[in-house]
């Protein structure tokens, strides 16, 4: 077949090519194609061309790179690789592109933020469970306030803004000493009886252990026990005694029952409800404070933990609820001892479920707080006035944990 030139045939003649000629042609074709172009831009004295029909591409480079393009025309885009910022040439300076909120539809206007804060958004903005990091102290009333500003400012709070819940401490016919709930950031006690006609009770916050011959009573002296606490002597011949104490300041991290038990009866001696650990606002140590009982033996008694689900507790409450008016608003301990009315004994609803066997939460919980820098403990290294530590490494090894187990579903009313 003849090799084809493109100056012949001549005239109108066809112009035909042989079917190798064909064949490397699309070849050539189909491996130009699949290769990635990259096409060149217009500036400089118009490099690279491609004229007519002028192809503009963003140039990527840092700021001075940027300004010192040589004459780019109008309408040019350049990626800033050290502000991050995409730019435009507007004829006679390189400007940060920007979108104007309020000409995109709608949904995005109501929440897209600008840098310079020139728009506002009026919807609420869903972060999606991410967090806006690196974020300033405030300086005005209206700023937002970061994690570290908020623990450590001595903020002066209202009363309707104190965080305070309460907890209850109990004993029987067996006189406890026990720490009461929220320890210096505690009320005073109120005091409440399981029974209307429980006679010869007892609660004192300073217990004489001995009275000498001229009637003045010597406060007893608690081996082992050298923290600060607020401490309560309760004792009840028959029924049992409670001693409620709202405090301020609750974390409520993780609610925490304690029970002193009889060892070989397995009765419950004495009990302590409250969303804190005892050792909260009772010298703030776990060590010092590691359970409420003063007069626990460790011959005669057990101590066991009870940590309520979220569940259980919203269950326990409702059942701590007056029924109808005259009926006394019951606590979470009562739950445990039971009670008396209209002379016939209801309860107990709850108890340890001794066959399974658990541990601290492996958590860190608030012991207390320091509202002056001389206060704060040397071991807490932290910056934060908020003291915490992590609970599962100061669990002693005579305390166990147990699941709660409902025992009674008596109808109440």
């Amino acid at each position: 077949m003849a090799t084809w030139d493109k100056n012949t045939p001549a005239g109108n003649d066809p112009i035909r090519l042989g079917d190798d000629e064909i064949r490397n042609m699309k070849d050539y074709l189909e491996d130009a194609l699949s290769r990635e172009h990259t096409f060149p831009g217009t500036y400089g004295s118009d490099a690279g061309k491609h004229l007519p029909g002028r192809i503009g591409v963003i140039f990527v480079g840092s700021t001075s790179q940027i300004e010192s393009l040589p004459s780019p025309p109008e309408g040019a885009l350049a990626y800033d690789t050290l502000t991050r910022d995409l730019k435009r040439y507007n004829g006679s300076s390189w400007e940060v592109l920007n979108i104007n909120a309020d000409t995109v539809d709608g949904a995005h206007a109501g929440t897209f933020l600008r840098r310079d804060g020139g728009n506002s958004p009026y919807t609420h903005i869903n972060w999606g469970g991410y967090r806006i990091t690196n974020l300033g102290n405030p300086q005005d009333s209206k700023d937002a306030a970061n994690k570290w500003y908020v623990d450590n400012h001595p903020f002066q709070v209202k009363q309707q803004h104190l965080y305070t819940f309460w907890g209850t401490v109990s004993a029987g016919s067996t006189a406890q000493t026990l720490t009461l709930p929220g320890g210096e950031y505690g009320f005073y006690p109120l005091i409440r009886m399981s029974a209307e006609y429980t006679t010869y009770w007892q609660a004192t916050i300073l217990w004489p252990a001995w009275i000498d011959s001229d009637g003045f009573g010597h406060v007893e002296s608690f081996k082992g026990w050298v923290e600060l606490a607020a401490k309560i002597r309760l004792c009840a011949p028959t029924g049992t005694i409670y001693a409620y104490q709202r405090y301020v300041t609750s974390s409520g991290e993780v609610y925490w029952i304690f029970l002193l038990r009889d060892k070989n009866t397995g009765e419950i001696l004495a009990g302590y409800s409250a969303p804190d650990h005892p050792c909260f606002g009772n010298g703030n140590d776990p060590i010092l404070t590691p359970h409420p009982f003063h007069d626990y033996n460790p011959e005669k008694h057990e101590i066991v933990v009870i940590n309520p689900t979220p569940e259980q507790l919203q269950e326990m409450r409702s059942l701590c609820r007056p029924r109808r008016i005259g009926q006394p608003k019951r606590c979470f301990l009562d739950l445990f001892h039971g009670w008396e009315e209209e002379g016939k004994k209801v309860g107990p609803f709850y108890e340890p479920d001794d066959k399974q066997e658990l541990a601290y939460p492996k958590r860190e919980i608030t012991v207390g707080v320091v509202d002056d820098e001389d206060e704060k403990p040397l071991w807490w290294k932290k910056e934060a006035k908020i003291i915490k530590v992590s609970i599962d490494k100061y669990q002693p090894e005579y305390v166990k944990v147990r699941p709660l187990k409902r025992i009674n579903y008596t109808v109440l009313r």
